[in-house]
């Protein structure tokens, strides 16, 4: 599973800030990679992966075409995400196409772009979010289809991941956090959470004042 550099990072601030590593997987997990995109002069630099050769990149500096080396390339990643560019399981999508089946990666409206570099061949689209039920959700699928049929990439929909906590679980933390007074709010059946009388918690149910 390819993640972006971003993704990395608050792995990696997470996985400083929690040495029992008992949330998230590490950054180095064998099955997480990190998908390093082309940035601003569109370089992206083969001098990571130890071969000895130098980018097959160029650009324009001093008036003059270069070969992007190693300064070069570097100074086009933000520096919070440079320390990755060198990591083992760091990837391009020159890697991604010499071995595409292995990869899963992450992209939406705002990364489809990738797409162009990476020229899948047999790739599949795992939509893992609600349908579209606004008018801005609707022109952000159209987009992400009209991305997908460019590339012959078929659509498989029925992936969706709620980011909503069951029932018993809210009401598992509201006891975790024991708190004074709970105010159901943005639910269906507040009355659900008077359970939690019994464990001493007030519940009070908002109403709309006149």
């Amino acid at each position: 599973m390819l993640v972006s550099t971003k993704q990395a990072y608050m792995l990696k601030l997470i996985e400083e800030e929690n040495e029992e590593k008992t949330i998230y997987p590490s950054i180095h997990d064998e099955n997480i990679g990190i998908y390093i995109r082309r940035k601003g002069d569109g370089l992206v630099s083969s001098l990571r992966n130890g071969d000895g050769h130098s980018s097959d990149f160029y650009v324009s500096k001093d008036n003059n075409w270069v070969n992007a080396d190693e300064d070069i390339y570097i100074k086009e990643y933000e520096k919070w995400e440079r320390e990755f560019l060198d990591y083992d399981n760091a990837y391009t999508y020159r890697d991604i196409q010499d071995n595409e089946s292995v990869f899963i990666i992450r992209l939406d409206n705002f990364s489809f772009m990738e797409l162009i570099d990476i020229k899948p061949e047999n790739a599949i689209y795992l939509h893992s979010t609600t349908e579209p039920f606004n008018e801005e959700m609707e022109m952000n699928y159209e987009i992400t289809e009209n991305w997908l049929n460019h590339f012959d990439i078929p659509i498989y929909n029925h992936f969706h991941v709620s980011g909503h906590a069951k029932g018993p679980e809210l009401l598992e933390m509201v006891r975790e956090i024991h708190p004074d007074v709970l105010y159901p709010v943005h639910t269906e059946h507040a009355e659900l959470y008077d359970v939690l009388k019994d464990d001493g918690i007030k519940v009070i149910h908002p109403s709309l004042s006149k």
